[in-house]
């Protein structure tokens, strides 16, 4: 593909993906996580209340100091709460098979196909197993990479003018990188019925064939919420002690909203592009 050729190709599978965005059907999966994510977050900031109190305390304990659990230390950590919850918890247990079917759906709408929400529930349910299998690897990679990440590259720029945020950019490009070469294996579950194996091996030599088109359309999605999951999860005691702690439960609730949004341009960017190359 030419510079040229891989340019117009950009600009058709953006114009496409804001078209979608007026689609209900199409919208219709993000905005259900959206609104379980919207759940979720109710229930963490209604934590002091005596049935919700009950039910998380024992888990929350568990990983954090009963100082830390009381107000109003418990907004620090609220936005780590609510990270490790949505992206451990409530995306294996709906987001896996909401955004497969989400695939699903752009592709047969690319297709011009029939092929609503429960169609796609119903296919994603039939590679269930596969679809975990590449959320667990992923999140494996990533959560190594976060986790070890920071501590290797720190000491490396310690003193230089905004090495904080540099060290976050840096850590957060190449966990981009990874989902790179990721990305493609739910598209080839889910409009190619492939197997786990054969959609991973398959997505990383789709990404290497087509490298730099790949990561931009992962970039741009990640590059839009930056701003906002910089000053949540980085600056959340400025946050706090500047402004009322109820401004981290707006900023959270935002967050929610932005991500139903950069959520299907990731995903009908990377279907787009999927079809256009294989079919």
């Amino acid at each position: 593909m030419s510079v040229l050729d891989g340019l117009n190709n950009f600009i058709e599978t953006y114009v496409r993906i804001f078209r979608g965005l007026g689609s209900l059907r199409l919208l219709a999966p993000f905005l259900i996580m959206g609104c379980i994510k919207a759940l979720f977050l109710t229930v963490l900031v209604l934590f002091y209340l005596p049935p919700v109190y009950k039910m998380l305390i024992p888990i929350l304990g568990y990983f954090y100091s009963d100082r830390v659990l009381h107000f109003p230390y418990y907004y620090l950590v609220l936005p780590q709460i609510f990270m490790y919850g949505s992206s451990l918890i409530l995306d294996l247990v709906f987001g896996v098979i909401l955004y497969a079917s989400a695939v699903f759906i752009i592709g047969t709408n690319i297709k011009q196909e029939r092929g609503g929400l429960i169609e796609g529930l119903r296919t994603a349910r039939k590679s269930y197993g596969s679809l975990v299998l590449i959320w667990f690897l992923k999140t494996a990679i990533l959560t190594i990479i976060f986790q070890f990440g920071w501590s290797l590259i720190i000491p490396l720029i310690y003193g230089m003018p905004f090495a904080d945020f540099s060290t976050f950019l840096i850590v957060q490009i190449v966990g981009l990188i990874i989902t790179a070469f990721l990305v493609y294996a739910v598209p080839a579950i889910m409009l190619h019925r492939q197997g786990f194996i054969t959609a991973v091996l398959t997505s990383v030599k789709f990404t290497g064939r087509n490298f730099i088109f790949s990561f931009f359309l992962v970039f741009i999605p990640w590059l839009i919420g930056l701003p906002l999951n910089y000053f949540i999860f980085s600056k959340g005691h400025v946050i706090i002690s500047k402004f009322n702690y109820s401004v981290m439960i707006y900023l959270l609730g935002l967050d929610i909203i932005i991500s139903v949004f950069t959520s299907f341009i990731l995903l009908a960017g990377i279907t787009y592009f999927y079809l256009y190359k294989t079919e």
